[in-house]
């Protein structure tokens, strides 16, 4: 099962966060009580207006009397700070009609044809798609990684149809999309099933796949034989252009003519937002552009990948790898569409989570003094040396962001917080890792959770080098 982060990255993130707790409550009349009724210290009281002047950075240590420690030498980051909008959100519904939405928009003419899954098709429908597969195999390089996963493909279908009777013919409904299959065998079991959905059609003449993959299920992950928490696994669509698949690999060296995808930041920013605009993204901005470096080569370029959020006029949050929820029930998945490209442009992209923007809460919601957020900070920081003595981090840096939560169990909410964040450092490589997540209009701490998905490039965060 692929992930979006290493075992190593996910083991540290939920180390260093902790057991941060919030609470919340519903009340539309005040935003801060909307999202959070209660706050997390005697301090947390706002003032009419926001007169401070943010420090530039912090300086302090919080100890428990054991070998560990908190270190706090931070950039702080406040751009936009002071009285913002705030947001409530709509989740789009995950259905056939939303993906067949995407897929009228990406492929060449709003054209397309249904991918059943192999074991929903007939004979006929077989030799169909192993004949097309085989055309595809005869263009591409038997040294890429296209090549590797269209004889996977063709492997799939020869194996079903040596075993295919009518018997084991799966029942179809005519425009059916997405395709449901529970792991126990059980049609009725709803605790333990996958959804998944593939469209095939060109984008600007080339094969590309729009998939949508989703499992219902937890993951609880462990180490050394303790448990770490738990893991959740969101709906996500993501397309891929078959050809330009060669172009990335963390397998070959350049030897065999792999790393031949050099592109300079703004050519491959404005390819990504090329394909964004096809998509219908029109209000997004780039959040975090990260280098990938095959493992064989680490000082190449292979291309990027780019992370992109909603512009509402401060930065997003950036890290994709959490949920964060304000009333501890649910948890919001942040809306990013992540984009892979090289030289010779985009060829994949993954929605990680869709909404609409349903009302504005507050066009001007009064925040939180910094010196507040921090002193609650740092009374959080306390209570988890007491905890755990013996743990030791560096927090490094402090942004005010934008970050997409819920409240009430149902609703979702766009607000600003304060994020603490420590380094983690990969191959010499820096990446930010949050630890603490302050609410800037209550101070309620936002507990985040670990989130995975399944797109077939999100291993490029255990192999390829990311650098924030």
């Amino acid at each position: 099962m692929k992930r979006i982060k290493s075992t190593a990255l996910i083991s540290t993130l939920l180390m260093l966060i902790g057991v941060f707790s919030a609470c919340g409550k519903s009340d539309k009349e005040d935003i801060a009580r909307d999202l959070s009724e209660d706050v997390t210290s005697d301090s947390a009281t706002k003032s009419d207006a926001v007169q401070e002047e943010i420090p530039e950075s912090l300086s302090y240590t919080v100890g428990a009397g054991g070998s560990g420690a908190i270190k706090v030498e931070a950039e702080i980051y406040s751009e936009g700070y002071g009285q913002v909008p705030t947001y409530k959100l709509k989740k789009r519904d995950k259905n056939g009609q939303w993906v067949m939405s995407y897929a009228e928009k990406l492929f060449d003419n709003g054209e397309y044809i249904n991918v059943k899954p192999y074991d929903f098709c007939s004979m006929e429908e077989l030799e169909a798609e192993k004949q097309f597969w085989e055309e595809r195999l005869r263009d591409l390089d038997e040294s890429s990684i296209a090549y590797g996963r269209v004889e996977s493909q063709l492997y799939d279908i020869e194996n079903i149809m040596e075993h295919f009777s009518e018997s084991n013919y799966a029942k179809y409904a005519e425009g059916q999309i997405i395709f449901k299959k529970s792991s126990s065998g059980d049609e009725d079991n709803l605790t333990s099933y996958s959804e998944r959905a593939q469209l095939r059609g060109e984008v600007d003449g080339n094969v590309w796949l729009l998939n949508y993959d989703y499992r219902v299920n937890e993951y609880m992950l462990y180490q050394n034989g303790r448990e770490l928490g738990w893991g959740i696994f969101p709906p996500v669509l993501y397309g891929s252009c078959v050809e330009k698949m060669d172009y990335i690999s963390s397998y070959y060296g350049m030897d065999v003519g792999i790393y031949k995808n050099k592109c300079n930041r703004e050519q491959a920013e404005s390819e990504a937002e090329k394909l964004l605009d096809r998509l219908g993204f029109n209000n997004m901005e780039c959040v975090k552009m990260a280098e990938l470096k095959p493992n064989q080569a680490t000082d190449y370029c292979d291309g990027y990948c780019i992370i992109y959020g909603p512009s509402y006029g401060i930065n997003m949050f950036s890290f994709t790898g959490v949920g964060a929820s304000a009333d501890g029930e649910t948890i919001a998945v942040q809306p990013y569409v992540c984009v892979l490209v090289n030289s010779g442009g985009a060829y994949s992209f993954c929605i990680l989570e869709d909404y609409d923007v349903e009302e504005k809460l507050s066009e001007n919601s009064q925040v939180l003094s910094f010196q507040q957020i921090d002193s609650i900070a740092h009374t959080e920081f306390e209570k988890k040396m007491e905890e755990h003595p013996n743990v030791s981090y560096d927090i490094t840096k402090v942004k005010f962001e934008y970050l997409c939560v819920t409240y009430d169990g149902i609703d979702y909410a766009m607000i600003p917080v304060w994020i603490y964040y420590t380094e983690w450092i990969n191959h010499g490589d820096t990446n930010l890792l949050p630890v603490l997540i302050v609410n800037a209009l209550d101070g309620a701490v936002i507990p985040i959770e670990p989130v995975y998905f399944n797109w077939e490039y999100s291993f490029i965060w255990g192999y390829y080098i990311i650098a924030s």
